[in-house]
């Protein structure tokens, strides 16, 4: 049982080591208003796939980081729009 203890403590801290930069960097980059811009920047790419142009972020935070912190901004992006 402790090695299992561990094992989940370790997987808790490396998300939570994770996601807490890709809240802050992207939070501060929504306050400076630059979320518009990258997405303009990437709306090429994301029609070229077949996504919407917002999902841009979505896609460089999870090629940066991995596909938890992806999954971390779709879903906050998700729960703004409405």
């Amino acid at each position: 049982m402790p090695d299992l203890a561990k094992e989940i403590f370790d997987v808790f801290f490396l998300l939570f080591k994770l996601t807490l930069p890709v809240i802050i960097v992207v939070k501060i980059l929504e306050e400076m208003g630059a979320i518009p811009y990258i997405s303009a920047l990437l709306e090429p790419l994301m029609l070229l796939v077949g996504l919407p142009e917002n999902m841009g972020i979505v896609w460089t935070t999870t090629m940066i980081t991995n596909i938890y912190g992806g999954m971390l901004i779709f879903f906050r992006w998700q729960m703004t729009r409405f």
